[in-house]
């Protein structure tokens, strides 16, 4: 079963459909970065007043999907919630398919559950 919707990115609130995955904890999208990406709906942080953390990052799924490129910071809203200052990884490079519904992932999983008894619902949104 797959759960998707939008989360709208950076100050201008671009809407991008994303699809929500419980077994990470990777927020990314398709950026402008991505010349090779042939996305009609890529996310701009310059226009979308995301800021560089100059970090690189990457992520493979077990489908094989695989994203790279920089993290940012960056206004997130979901629904009536807005998460300031989160962490997204902006693609340069991905083969997520441009046909696809979907211009990037929502990771709901916390980074810090090695040692927790149950994963709940990231705060960041709900709280």
């Amino acid at each position: 079963m797959l759960y998707y919707g939008p989360l709208y990115f950076g100050t201008d609130a671009t809407a991008k459909q994303v699809l929500f995955d419980s077994g990470s904890d990777v927020t990314w999208v398709v950026s402008s970065l991505c010349t090779s990406c042939s996305h009609s709906n890529k996310f701009s942080a310059t226009t979308g007043g995301a800021v560089t953390t100059g970090t690189a990052g990457s992520i493979t799924y077990v489908s094989n999907v695989q994203a790279s490129g920089t993290y940012y910071t960056a206004s997130v809203k979901l629904g009536s919630a807005t998460a300031t200052g989160m962490k997204v990884l902006l693609a340069s490079s991905t083969n997520l398919v441009s046909t696809s519904l979907f211009t990037g992932v929502c990771g709901l999983t916390p980074s810090n559950i090695s040692n927790a008894v149950s994963v709940p619902i990231p705060t960041v949104f709900f709280k």
